[in-house]
């Protein structure tokens, strides 16, 4: 563009909120990106390196209609940090028993959010936590109904601050 340049605001989140998702971008595009920091006091850093990216997955639910996803993943959940609820997205190559469940710190079952046989696409579920501040983990257990031996494991954290 013009204007290569794309002013992100994180002071709404506080000096945790290091985060920063991007919508709408093409895949197969290669971003390029670098960061800087700006204080209340508007004292700016020097730029990091510049790193860059080419997203490859669908980077919205809009995008997802009519297409299949062709491995098992679990994404990131969003927002993280969050307060008081967050969604996790995943996605089944095929019909598949899947269970998502929340755990603590001392690794005791706070949620099951997912317990059954889902079709294969993009799904989401939103926690809503009621639960202390702290950090969380996220596990996803999902087992192919026409190939049980296809499973697919995968743990995330997740932090809820109040």
């Amino acid at each position: 563009t013009p204007d290569p340049t794309t002013k992100v605001d994180s002071t709404t989140g506080g000096a945790v909120d290091t985060s920063k998702i991007f919508a709408g971008l093409t895949n197969g595009t290669r971003y390029y990106f670098r960061v800087t920091a700006v204080d209340s006091a508007e004292n700016e850093s020097d730029y990091s390196n510049e790193v860059n990216a080419a997203p490859q997955e669908p980077s919205g639910v809009e995008e997802l209609v009519g297409e299949m996803p062709r491995d098992f993943s679990l994404t990131q959940n969003y927002p993280n940090p969050f307060n008081p609820s967050t969604t996790i997205r995943y996605a089944l190559p095929e019909r598949s028993r899947v269970r998502l469940e929340i755990y603590n710190l001392l690794g005791e079952r706070v949620k099951q959010l997912v317990d059954g046989e889902l079709d294969a696409g993009y799904h989401s579920v939103v926690w809503d936590a009621a639960a202390a501040t702290g950090m969380y983990y996220y596990r996803i257990e999902a087992v192919s109904v026409s190939e049980p031996t296809r499973r697919f494991v995968n743990v995330k954290k997740m932090i809820l601050v109040r």
